[in-house]
């Protein structure tokens, strides 16, 4: 795996990409908040059952969470935020077909459980690839595409609703996510870690 000793050049490229990640992850979540008012007349359901699409993700996100520290590291952190943005890409794909809102509930919480896996598998990319006097910055830099991501989302879902209507949204994000993901894997290592950091090694 190559190392990048300081935020210029390659590794504030690949840190970049990171970032784009990061800002994908967070507005695959927060997309449905602008056009919940479209989905409550697509679906005839009160404000009360649109925001149990949130419900369920947050569910999904949690338990994603909860168990990603467990098998990410035995897996692959490359692998799990490919096959992370993989599946969320299928999700988005399959939403525009969608009839029931039960079907929405389930295919929000699948998207949220694979939104789960992408933190604690970059936090360790990030740390391998970087100098540890540089881990703030770093992580900093990466954590901004949230607050971004959040502020862009409701002109990112208006300006798809312009041309494609609210089911475009998905497949445009499908198309985006399997893009990322491929790129992803074809210019990241896998994460390989041989020899323990000095601060943790026994003394």
């Amino acid at each position: 795996m190559e190392h990048h000793f300081e935020l210029k050049g390659r590794g504030l490229l690949f840190l970049s990409l990171l970032w784009f990640l990061w800002f994908n992850n967070i507005y695959a979540r927060a997309v449905f908040s602008p056009i919940l008012p479209l989905l409550e007349d697509e679906f005839v359901i009160s404000h009360a059952q649109a925001s149990g699409i949130f419900m369920f993700q947050s569910v999904g996100y949690g338990i994603s969470l909860l168990f990603a520290g467990l098998y990410s590291g035995k897996f692959g952190y490359k692998k799990c935020i490919a096959l992370s943005f993989a599946v969320a890409s299928g999700t988005f794909f399959l939403i525009p077909f969608i009839k029931t809102l039960s079907t929405l509930y389930f295919l929000s919480f699948i998207l949220g459980f694979s939104a789960g896996a992408y933190i604690p598998s970059v936090i360790p990319l990030i740390t391998e690839h970087f100098a540890e006097k540089n881990w703030g910055k770093s992580i900093v830099i990466h954590d901004s595409a949230a607050s971004v991501s959040i502020f862009c989302t409701p002109f990112i879902a208006l300006f798809f609703m312009y041309f494609f209507g609210w089911r475009g949204v998905f497949v445009a994000f499908a198309i985006i996510f399997l893009s990322v993901a491929t790129v992803f894997w074809l210019t990241v290592d896998e994460l390989k870690i041989t020899t323990a950091r000095k601060g943790l090694r026994s003394n």
